[in-house]
């Protein structure tokens, strides 16, 4: 659907329509700054400030829309962590549906990352299993939890898995600072809680892990319970709420060149609250407009001077 989307020109209307906002913007500044003694008519600051700061607003959601361009693209990341004798490898070979990782009631049993291939809600997905997280562990574990820490950085989501049957410290055993690390840098996190399938299972609260907003699901990895509703709540937190009609920036030439106009629209915008000095804000707004303008070949200054002259008596 994005594909189609973009071959119908749904991204560069989207990208024209800004780089057209920008003109007009650019234009009225640029008027009163090369032909002050003409009659031209005064635009607040205000409303100046208004439209640069729909601009801004909607290449922001074109920028943000690039993880997901890029998941669809590559394909998500997702990293498997949790304490050890969790069921995280099982729970890895219930989502992709083959005997990928070893399985062992031994804790520690998985000591480097495990990869795998599956899909999540229809993006081909990577599945990272990984080391058992605890304080307590020997060398050799030490280098697997080194590389799970590796792994959850470098993944799209990052999926927890807890024992549900255990109680206390051993839910969340060693991995406090892991997800501390991914609420700074807001990776998304969703908390399996393993094990559904024993009596001795029970819901837990976990408000005190420091992650603002996990998603907790309840599942058994040996008998499958819950895992659709897994599979739904990790698309869910990888698409993050996009629209299905959202135009998605899928290239890194097409997010570069938002985001070097995004920075500096935002420059303008900021000087011209301040009362900064219009020739700074005008060649922001220039920069701004040649880093959109790259991506069709266009000079932005031809329309700024077509816009100019069109909107203002200039020369009569």
């Amino acid at each position: 659907r994005a594909a189609l989307r973009q071959l119908e020109g749904g991204l560069g209307s989207a990208l024209e329509a800004q780089l057209d906002e920008l003109t007009r913007v650019a234009a009225q500044i640029e008027a009163g700054l090369d032909f002050p003694d003409e009659d031209l008519p005064t635009t607040e600051t205000r409303e100046l400030r208004r439209q640069l700061d729909g601009v801004i607003d909607r290449l922001t959601g074109l920028r943000d829309s690039f993880a997901l361009g890029t998941r669809l693209t590559r394909g998500a990341r997702i990293a498997i962590v949790g304490p050890p004798n969790a069921g995280k490898s099982s729970l890895l070979n219930r989502l992709v549906n083959e005997d990928r990782a070893l399985v062992d009631h031994t804790p520690g049993t998985t000591r480097d990352v495990v990869e795998a291939q599956g899909e999540v809600g229809g993006i081909p997905t990577t599945f990272w299993d990984t080391a058992g997280m605890r304080s307590r562990a020997d060398r050799l574990e030490r280098r697997g939890i080194e590389k799970t820490i590796a792994a959850a950085a470098q993944a799209d989501l990052v999926l927890a898995v807890i024992d549900g049957t255990a109680g206390g410290d051993q839910l969340t055993s060693g991995l406090h600072p892991l997800l501390r690390n991914l609420g700074d840098r807001q990776t998304p996190l969703v908390i399996a809680v393993n094990k559904r399938d024993l009596p001795t299972w029970r819901p837990c609260s976990l408000s005190d892990l420091p992650h603002p907003s996990a998603a907790t699901v309840p599942v058994s990895a040996l008998d499958g319970t819950g895992i659709e509703q897994l599979g739904q709540q990790l698309h869910h937190a990888l698409v993050d709420d996009v629209d299905d009609t959202s135009v998605i920036l899928t290239t890194q030439r097409q997010h570069s060149a938002v985001v070097s106009c995004l920075e500096n629209a935002t420059r303008a915008a900021d000087l011209l609250t301040s009362n900064g000095d219009l020739e700074l804000v005008a060649a922001d707004l220039r920069f701004a407009m040649e880093a959109l303008a790259v991506l069709w070949g266009k000079k932005p200054v031809d329309g700024v001077i077509e816009t100019l002259f069109s909107s203002f008596c200039i020369g009569k």
